[in-house]
């Protein structure tokens, strides 16, 4: 289940923040908030995702 990322202050404080390793060298962010994971993505659709761990 998506969420964007700019909806992510109206759901403050989020449970868990998790960083899956796709690939050997990519990354996708997803968030818990009331028990249920949502995979971050920016305004128009797409998953927030970045070959590197510190740019996510």
């Amino acid at each position: 289940m998506p969420i964007k990322l700019s909806e992510l202050a109206d759901h403050q404080p989020l449970q868990k923040v998790i960083l899956h390793s796709l690939e050997m060298a990519l990354y996708q962010v997803s968030v818990v908030i009331n028990n249920v994971e949502y995979y971050v993505t920016d305004e128009k659709g797409e998953f927030i995702r970045d070959l590197s761990p510190l740019h996510i």
